[in-house]
């Protein structure tokens, strides 16, 4: 038998982690048309806006970069995703730059709340005017960017584990 369905791992806003990474401990799966996976469907690089979401305390419009081969992944109704034409604009440099809009605090100005829902007013978003200097600077750009952030990431990791060192430590103490 030949079904018309495709197995979805679905990207969705509660996949992001708040550091600008996809977290894929608990990702949904289900089974979807083809059609419809085919409109949803992420390749490597495409880069994902949270468009609908936020809290009280963080705006919408967090971004993400999809680095993963695996051709099962889609995204949710609650995401936008972005691929870039490369021979313009690398897709790295662009999340580099929608990021730094993200931190600037931007998004509070390109959104709106209804519900309990943040929205980005998309029209809005996508007129956010993005530099583009030649793909060699982007280049450049991106790759300091990358560094930067696995620095911090990695000191962020250290102190994480160099906290939990010292609870124990406090704990042998105290017990």
């Amino acid at each position: 038998m030949n079904f018309n369905v495709a197995l979805e791992v679905r990207i969705q806003a509660t996949n992001f982690d708040n550091k600008f990474n996809l977290n894929f401990e608990n990702v949904a799966q289900r089974l979807i048309t083809k059609d419809k996976f085919k409109k949803v469907q992420l390749k490597k690089d495409d880069i994902l806006i949270e468009k609908s979401g936020g809290s009280p305390i963080q705006p919408v419009g967090r971004v993400a970069i999809f680095e993963n081969d695996n051709e099962n992944f889609g995204f949710s109704n609650f995401l936008q995703c972005f691929r870039v034409n490369k021979q313009e604009c690398l897709p790295y440099y662009l999340f580099a730059y929608l990021k730094s809009i993200y931190n600037l605090g931007y998004m509070e100005y390109v959104q709106n709340q209804t519900t309990g829902i943040k929205n980005l007013i998309m029209e809005e978003y996508l007129s956010i005017p993005v530099l583009l200097p030649p793909l060699e600077i982007q280049k450049k750009i991106a790759e300091k960017t990358e560094l930067y952030y696995f620095q911090a990431h990695n000191l962020q990791k250290e102190a994480i584990e160099g906290l939990e060192k010292a609870k124990k430590e406090a704990e042998k103490m105290i017990l």
